[in-house]
């Protein structure tokens, strides 16, 4: 599954003490991409419901069916194949209600049938502005169970502006882009949520402390070692130096985080955590300059920065 190029929030976080301990998604769309903080603890039915569409895939390949100005921007519904034809997603059972968060700008909330509280199911929408005065008060009020992180909202903003057409069905309010009145329509026309995934950290995973990124190096032949690289630069790009009088051998059984091709002089970082719910994917670091062994930051999964 193609990972999430987070190249900005990489940046940011690595400048500011932003810290999420609660669960965190990424969506990769045709338009940008954006990440959500998920409310764990105050609306726990809605995320684990929201989490296991994430991890069964049904949120992948679907569009941004409706977009309604200043007020909301919709999807988790429907897909259209490159023959233009429109399908829903599979859902699960519906859910209970678990209305308690206000639903102002930028946050991520649930949509449901009219007259039924407890009707939602995969569909959820993103608000647009503060709609609390609304949305609190109808239909046990509309729950919200998460909020548009970092730079998102530039992105939902973005795709929020595109024209919108009436294909009929559901599709009465379909942001699109490139379309022109009176030709036919074709799938680039949709707006897609390509992937969607939670960053989760795991044993293989590098971790960002006090401005040190911490990881087990692979380095070949030369062994296996536990080393540290200080941030030492952040304008006009990203620098660390591997700090020699803190490298250790480590264990020829110790989980490889990292590896180093003296060759190449890439340092290739498969998982990288900045924060409690916050994980970079294949971070590549280039060596720079070769005697204070410091390295620059080139990529981040596979996208050149």
């Amino acid at each position: 599954m193609k990972k999430i190029q987070l190249s900005v929030i990489f940046a940011l976080c690595m400048l500011s003490n932003w810290s999420y301990a609660n669960s965190v998604v990424c969506m990769q769309t045709t338009s940008g991409d954006f990440c959500v903080e998920l409310y764990d603890e105050t609306t726990p039915i809605t995320v684990t419901n929201f989490i296991k569409y994430i991890n069964d895939g049904a949120y992948n390949n679907i569009i941004f069916h409706r977009s309604l100005s200043g007020f909301i921007l919709q999807s988790g519904g429907y897909t259209v194949n490159d023959q233009v034809e429109l399908s829903a997603i599979e859902t699960n059972p519906s859910i209970k209600n678990e209305y308690q968060l206000s639903n102002i700008r930028g946050t991520l909330a649930m949509a449901k049938l009219g007259g039924d509280p407890d009707s939602a199911t995969s569909q959820w929408f993103i608000n647009l502005s503060d709609n609390s005065s609304n949305l609190d008060n109808q239909n046990g009020g509309f729950t919200v169970f998460g909020r548009v992180i970092y730079n998102g909202m530039e992105v939902i903003d973005r795709i929020a502006n595109l024209k919108t057409y009436n294909f009929g069905s559901v599709l009465t309010d379909t942001p699109t882009i490139d379309y022109v009145t009176g030709e036919q329509v074709v799938q680039d026309n949709f707006i897609f949520i390509k992937n969607a995934e939670q960053l989760i950290e795991d044993a293989n995973t590098a971790t960002f402390q006090s401005n040190y990124i911490i990881t087990t190096i692979d380095a070949g032949q030369y062994g296996v070692y536990n080393g540290k690289l200080k941030l030492t630069q952040t304008s006009p790009s990203l620098e660390f130096a591997l700090d020699l009088s803190l490298l250790t051998v480590s264990s020829d059984d110790a989980i490889r985080q990292s590896t180093l091709s003296l060759s190449s002089g890439e340092l290739v970082i498969q998982s990288l955590k900045l924060s409690d719910a916050l994980i970079l994917k294949d971070v590549v670091l280039k060596l720079s300059d070769s005697v204070t062994f410091t390295f620059s930051l080139e990529s981040i999964d596979g996208k050149a920065l």
